[in-house]
């Protein structure tokens, strides 16, 4: 993307927002070396190419494609609808679907289950104190499901090697809470 004077550049991150993010970034180091700090374009130009967020449509694995996104609110989730439409639009998609009980989870099923040509897993996370109940996120699920989407229950475990498993081709999302990622990452290394 082109910002200001900025021509050509290239970040690490996906969606809008990380161009936003980026774009502000600049503005930053911008300021800094107005008071004193150098950073060259050449040194922002390699941190936004390089630049890693972990949790944030991170690829968590290839084959089967399982990216992990902790999108945890509606903004976030809002965020999420519109990077998978720009890269995985035309994919068959499942989301595995975990969420903190403080959390409004109904707005963010309403959201998420706004991709109708979507599969949905409901986890009770990887602590039942903390999370809402796979029984709990489908009765909210159900109010807004449409017709031909398929809504499961299963525990966080049994929804990763779901997805290890599929062999077609499809994107899976882990979304709804970054406390799950250390699990998820660990399921994964032992798959």
């Amino acid at each position: 993307f082109d910002y200001k004077n900025f021509k050509d550049i290239k970040i690490n991150l996906k969606g809008n927002k990380q161009i936003q993010n980026a774009s502000i970034c600049i503005e930053c180091i911008k300021i800094l070396n107005n008071i004193g700090y150098k950073v060259s374009e050449e040194n922002i130009r390699k941190g936004l190419s390089t630049v890693i967020h972990k949790g944030r449509m991170e690829i968590l694995n290839k084959e089967p494609l399982i990216i992990f996104d902790g999108a945890h609110n509606e903004p976030a989730i809002e965020n999420l609808q519109n990077t998978v439409q720009m890269y995985y639009k035309n994919m068959k998609k499942f989301y595995i679907v975990s969420v903190l009980k403080r959390k409004d989870y109904e707005k963010m099923l309403k959201l998420l289950l706004e991709d109708k040509n979507a599969t949905f897993i409901l986890t009770s996370g990887n602590d039942v104190e903390r999370y809402a109940s796979g029984e709990e996120l489908y009765n909210v699920a159900m109010k807004y499901k449409c017709e031909g989407q398929d809504v499961l229950i299963k525990t966080l475990d049994e929804a990763i090697k779901f997805a290890m498993n599929e062999k077609e081709d499809v994107v899976n999302f882990v979304v709804g809470s970054f406390y799950v990622y250390g699990t998820v990452v660990r399921q994964l290394g032992q798959s």
